[in-house]
């Protein structure tokens, strides 16, 4: 973790509040409940589901496992909110600063092992799709839609099914 804080306290962190580190997927995501409202939840966990999704759908391109902390979208629907950035965390994602220009940037990466470490890479795949399919048991209890996942061509495929 880079910098723990009070919210606000980081410029880079925009409104994300800093995230607690080392919280189970089921903590971080009752953290996230108790944070927002039901629409607000039901989005963040869309938001949540749907980058994991895309992770395991595209594992061997990288911008799908890097995610700029103040990018919009991610801010409004996902990091603005407790538990947000635990549940980020636990699917697999760590906190990475980089250096853009001349600014120190927050990102959050899904580290790949080499593909020629076939088990370590095949514990690290199979690890994004138990804690994605744990999230979606998750969304399906609460009547929660699971997103498409993005294609090469832009369009999106239809979602898998929830175990």
């Amino acid at each position: 973790l880079i910098a723990e804080g009070v919210s606000g306290a980081d410029p880079r962190r925009g409104a994300s509040p800093a995230p607690e580190v080392g919280m189970s997927l089921l903590d971080a995501e009752a953290k996230l409940r108790s944070s927002c409202g039901a629409a607000e939840y039901q989005e963040a966990l869309q938001a949540l589901h749907l980058i994991a999704s895309n992770a395991i759908a595209h594992p061997e391109e990288a911008h799908f496992r890097s995610l700029r902390l103040l990018n919009d979208h991610l801010q409004n629907s996902v990091a603005r909110h407790a538990g947000g950035v635990e549940v980020l965390m636990a699917l697999g994602f760590v906190e990475r600063e980089r250096v853009e220009g001349d600014t120190s940037v927050l990102h959050y990466v899904m580290e790949e092992p080499p593909i020629d470490q076939i088990d370590a890479w095949a514990r690290w795949f199979n690890g994004i799709k138990e804690r994605r399919d744990a999230l979606g048991t998750i969304m399906t209890a609460e009547g929660i839609r699971v997103l498409p996942t993005a294609t090469r061509g832009g369009a999106h495929e239809a979602p898998a099914e929830p175990p």
